[in-house]
């Protein structure tokens, strides 16, 4: 425990100094509802908006609450049908164990644990179709993501990250 009398050199303060890898994530949530089958297709979107050869998103989660009080009806329900960026369709039983990184619980809170790489200036989304409540008269939803990166921009619906998003409604 000696006095340094030169604190300019390297080494000599303990500080570290870093620069966290940053992915700029917009969540883009769209809706449309079938009256001939009573129910809403949901599409949510996450974009990574940094410019082509910037920084991949080395995964991000998305959370979807679905108003089970008001709008959706989840009487019977066991699965919920997926699809991802338009693959192949698969269920998610409610309650569950994840399938594809997409759980469904019985209160509604869709969660899709995307461990994929989404490169810069690239795209995915996440497809479902649920029933709607006979007395419903609008439906109002939120969804949010979380990149694992620092997101450095989280402003403005639907031109930069929008951690809580609700998105028009769907007038029923």
């Amino acid at each position: 425990n000696e006095f340094d009398p030169d604190k300019t050199g390297p080494g000599s303060e303990n500080q570290d100094t870093f620069t966290p890898d940053t992915v700029d994530l917009q969540m883009v949530k769209g809706a449309t509802y079938d009256s001939a089958t009573d129910t809403v297709e949901y599409t949510l979107t996450v974009n990574n908006r940094e410019a082509s050869g910037g920084t991949a998103s080395t995964g991000f989660t998305v959370t979807d609450q679905l108003d089970l009080t008001n709008a959706i009806d989840f009487t019977g329900i066991t699965t919920v049908t997926f699809s991802i960026d338009g693959g192949t369709s698969f269920d998610v039983t409610v309650g569950g164990p994840a399938v594809n990184g997409v759980t469904v619980s019985a209160t509604g809170l869709v969660t899709w644990a995307n461990t994929s790489v989404l490169a810069a200036a690239a795209s995915t989304d996440l497809t479902f179709t649920v029933n709607v409540k006979d007395n419903a008269t609008t439906l109002t939803n939120t969804a949010d993501v979380t990149g694992n990166e620092f997101d450095p921009d989280k402003t403005g619906p639907g031109s930069e990250n929008q951690d809580t998003f609700t998105p028009d409604t769907v007038d029923l």
